[in-house]
């Protein structure tokens, strides 16, 4: 099988919407274009936002954290942080710290209507 180039950056964030499951010990295939597939527009609005917010340089984030994330992402540091590693902390940073209150009632909003009666464990 033959890739592409590699892009830089995020694909839209999509989850796929599994068909009802069929009698006891049929598997549905998990993976494929067979199923359809929904846009989480949050996630890439979120996305877009952390992004933006790098590109700028980290404004508004502490110098403690500030300096964490351009040596997490030093390309002369030994042991590096996968993509994905990176990629969170730099989100909940960005979310506990630096977005709006408005996005942190909104996501809020958001859970509460998707994840209603998820207990938190808390």
């Amino acid at each position: 099988m033959a890739y592409g180039p590699a892009e830089s950056g995020h694909r839209p964030s999509e989850v796929y919407v599994a068909p009802i499951p069929g009698p006891r010990g049929q598997m549905p295939v998990m993976f494929g274009t067979e199923y359809p597939r929904a846009l989480m527009k949050h996630v890439s609005k979120l996305r877009a936002l952390i992004e933006e917010w790098r590109e700028d340089g980290y404004p508004d984030a502490i110098d403690v954290l500030s300096d964490l994330l351009f040596y997490w992402q030093d390309p002369e540091r030994e042991t590096r942080l996968y993509f994905a590693q990176f990629d969170a902390i730099r989100t909940l940073i960005y979310l506990t710290e630096i977005a709006p209150a408005a996005i942190r009632e909104r996501l809020a909003d958001i859970n509460a209507e998707y994840n209603d009666g998820i207990e938190s464990g808390d």
